[in-house]
Order: structure tokens, then sequence, then C-alpha cells
């Protein structure tokens, strides 16, 4: 959990458009390009198909389990990136978890939604100030139900791959539940000048978002310049949950905009195998598959899972079997190639047969199964020297998850 009030990233930022918010968000169609027939394997490799038409979500916060909160009164920033130039986007806002197919009705009073560029302090950190006051995309929009999503006007400033930006919200509910979320930024409650102004030095950090906000990308505003698209499916760890900035520090998200390569993170905080197979999470008709299909196929699907999976089991042969049956899923209906990436350790598996399977799962992996093209191999990037449980450098307290470090370690295996 963070204690100081600026946070250290390296660097990213730029500017926004001011137009009347629009009603009710109403989520893309889904495009239907074929992935490209032909594919090189290895992970490092990245093919761009033919030019799309399509819509590409960046994250700004992941789902947790079921955790809400009923503050009736918020103000938040938080900083992303892109990985390539955006000529189009809009800010997309929803009151719901897709890892528990949990919506939360009610009323939302959206005061003021802005973006701008981050302060840094003296040291190069990120601050919760901008370096002037954020450009107005929506003020006082009255939403009915955000379970239903609320999307704001389309801007039409270009965003810039490499420099930094942050998103300001300030809201006002009548006790309705708010989802809370990974994502990171900082928190206070809501009022004109916290929200509206470049300075906000009384907000307190935060690991936790409420809502589910990404920036939407349309990207056929540039039709005829062909880009490439990862999905990754997987759980807090491939979001970065204990990174100084969870989701905007996930490792394939961090490696992806070094390349200009689009990231559509399905990272869940908790989330095993079994969410994505059983018959009520499996089936297509689910709120995590729809989330998933939502924008269409993709040229890779990254497969993160299976920590939680052993933390409940240490039987090899399920592991192996759910993990195969996610592979045929995703192939099925997200993208023909597959990377596995392997489980890291934690501390508490050393010696246990928890880590042997672990170990024999990530050789297993490692062999390319049936209908895996390649692997990361996050587990190396983050094992102790001696192989046995997490670098100490590398490793939050609970000896599960991964700080900044760690989590650069992971993004530099992809």
């Amino acid at each position: 959990m963070m204690t100081e009030s600026s946070m250290r990233l390296s660097t990213w930022m730029a500017p926004i458009s001011t137009r009347k918010a629009t009603a009710a968000w109403h989520p893309p169609s889904r495009a239907s390009p074929t992935p490209a027939a032909a594919r090189r394997t290895d992970q490092k490799s990245l093919e761009a198909s033919s030019a799309r038409v399509r819509m590409e979500p960046i994250s700004l916060t992941q789902p947790l389990g079921i955790r809400t909160e009923t503050t009736t009164s918020r103000s938040c920033r938080i900083p992303f990136a892109v990985p390539r130039g955006v000529h189009r986007w809009r800010v997309v806002i929803r009151n719901i978890n897709y890892r528990a197919n949990q919506a939360y009705s009610g009323q939302v009073n959206l005061r003021f939604i802005g973006y701008g560029t981050p302060a840094r302090d003296a040291d190069g950190a990120l601050t919760s100030s901008f370096t002037a006051a954020p450009r107005v995309i929506a003020r006082d929009t009255l939403v009915k139900d955000l379970s239903d999503g609320w999307a704001g006007p389309w801007i039409s400033e270009q965003l810039k791959p490499g420099e930094d930006y942050m998103f300001a919200l300030g809201y006002l509910t009548n006790g309705t539940p708010v989802t809370r979320s990974m994502g990171a930024g900082w928190l206070t409650s809501y009022s004109p000048s916290n929200a509206e102004l470049a300075d906000d030095s009384s907000a307190l950090p935060t690991n936790r978002i409420p809502f589910d906000i990404r920036i939407e990308v349309d990207s056929s505003t540039a039709p005829t310049e062909p880009y490439t698209t990862d999905v990754v499916i997987g759980d807090s760890i491939s979001a970065a949950s204990d990174a100084t900035f969870p989701i905007l520090e996930a490792p394939a998200a961090v490696a992806n905009r070094l390349r200009d390569v689009y990231t559509r993170l399905h990272t869940h905080g908790g989330t095993a195998l079994n969410e994505w197979i059983g018959p009520a999470w499996g089936n297509p008709y689910s709120a995590k598959w729809q989330e998933v299909v939502r924008y269409g196929t993709a040229d890779r699907a990254l497969l993160a899972l299976g920590n939680n999976d052993i933390h409940a089991s240490d039987d090899l042969d399920s592991l192996q079997t759910n993990y195969l049956a996610l592979v045929q899923l995703v192939r099925d209906r997200v993208a023909e190639s597959v990377i596995a990436c392997t489980v890291t350790p934690r501390a508490a598996w050393v010696g246990t047969t928890r880590e042997a399977t672990r170990q024999k799962f990530n050789n297993w992996l490692r062999s390319l199964p049936t209908g895996v093209d390649g692997v990361v191999d996050m587990a190396r990037a983050v094992e102790a020297p001696d192989g046995a449980g997490p670098h100490p450098q590398l490793v939050s307290p609970d000896g599960i998850h991964f700080n900044s470090l760690g989590s650069a370690a992971m993004a530099a295996t992809f």
C-alpha cells in the first residue's frame, strides 16, 4: 500500500478537448477481423495484421473480488499512458465488477470529468497535481444507473506515446454501492476545488480506485495503419497490483508501450482457471467473456493464470486439464496465437508440495503443450537466485505480489 503523496514511475502524458457529455454508453459491436493465418510463435515476435477498423480499450482500472464502498463523495486522479498515437478517444465509466458478474445499480452524479498533464516533484515522481487546470470533458452529469455505463464525448485532441497523462473524476452518490477496483492514483472527498484545480496535494495515494474506468480509442481514425493487439487474461500479479501504479505498470502493458502494441487487460484480482471454464463462468454470455470479446479478436492472447489455482490445490493433473481447456476457449474466441506466462513463486510455498507443483507446471508450460505457441517466463524474472521463492528485493511484504521493480523485471521478459 502506498504511503507517500507523490509516486514514482518512469515517464509518460499530454492534452484534451471540451464538449458536452453524451447520454448512456453503448458498447461497440464486435468486429470480426480474421487473425493473420501465419504467425511466428516465439513470445517476442509481433506480426502486425492487416489494417482493421475497431476500438481498443486502455484500462485505468481492473476488477477485484466483490468489494464495494458507499462513500457519497469522491474525487480521484489516475495517471495513464498510451502505446501509440491516438487521434480520437473517449472515457467510459461503469459501476460493474466483471470478475464477480456483479453490476451495482443506482444514481451517480458525475460532477467533473477531465484530464491533463500531471506534475512531477524534484525527484521526478508523479504527483497528484496537474501542471495546469485539467481540461474539461464533462460536468454535472446525472447518471440514473451507472451499471449501464456512461461514455463521454469523442475527443479529437491527440494523445501521444511516451508522455504523461492524468484523468480526473469528481462524483456524488446517494449511498449507491460503488465497486472498488485495482488501479492507482489519489483520492479525496469531492469539492469543485480539489476536482477541477491544478493543485490537489491533499489527496491521499491509493491502489483501489472506484468504478470500471477505461479510455476507448477509435482506431478507425487511422485505418491504413496496421497495428497489433495483445489480450492478457490473468490475475492480480499480471495487473501489478502491488506496484506503485497498478494497471499502468502491468508487465504486458509496460512492455507493449515500448513497441506500439495495444494491450487489452483482463487481469482480475483473485481469479483462477476454473472461473474462466466452469459452467457459470466459461459460457460465452458470462460478464467475463462478454468483456473479453467486446472489442473483437486479437493478434495474441497471453495467459497469466495458475497462481491462485495452486494456492487452492497442489493437484498438477487438474491444473493442466483446466489450463488446456482455457487454451482451447481462447483460441476459439480470442486469438489463434496463445502465449503462456509462467507462474510466479510465493514465499509461503517454499519447501511445500505447492512449490513442487508450481515448478512442474512451469516446466510443462515451457514444453509448449497443445495449443500454446510460446512462453513468457515471468517466474524466472522474479525468483530468488536459488529458485526457491520470490526474490526478496522484488516481492511485496505479503510474499505473493510484486513491487514496481518486480513488475519491471517481468515486463522485461515479454
